[in-house]
């Protein structure tokens, strides 16, 4: 799937969910167990539009922690922190897990993002599945995000 407009173009799984609208697009696996989402959003929508990736990267993993430890009974843990190119341009890729861990089956989510900046346009990618189902949708999801091209 391409979106010109956007800069970009993706490959998935013929028998993904895609739902499109604007600068989101979602793609949800058939059990909808889960999830990627992949947005657009203008670097200068933020409150400083010369930031590097490096400030970006820490304002968005602090700006993650404050918003899933400000939920009442949530779990968070940063699995992950490492540099990651995107469409070949340089990025960041973040693993957490969280959940609320309200019963013994602890459900947990871990989610997986990947972004870049580039042309003043951060590209971000989201892949979200509940603990349990994650590595059924690893090797899918890294196709996916190869698969994601600029324009």
């Amino acid at each position: 799937m391409g979106k010109p407009i956007l800069g970009f173009k993706i490959s998935y799984p013929f028998d993904w969910n895609i739902t499109d609208k604007d600068f989101v697009i979602s793609l949800k696996a058939p059990s909808n167990t889960a999830f990627v989402t992949f947005t657009i959003g203008n670097l200068t929508s933020y409150s400083k539009s010369n930031l590097t990736l490096e400030q970006y990267s820490s304002n968005e993993i602090n700006t993650i922690k404050s918003v899933q430890s400000k939920r009442v009974g949530n779990f968070f843990k940063l699995v992950d922190s490492k540099p990651y190119l995107l469409s070949g341009q340089p990025g960041d890729e973040i693993v957490f897990l969280n959940g609320t861990g309200k019963d013994s089956t602890h459900d947990y989510t871990k989610k997986l993002l990947a972004w870049s900046i580039v042309d003043g346009k951060v590209y971000q990618i989201k892949f979200s599945a509940k603990l349990s189902e994650y590595s059924n949708y690893i090797q899918t999801i890294f196709y996916i995000i190869d698969s994601f091209k600029l324009l």
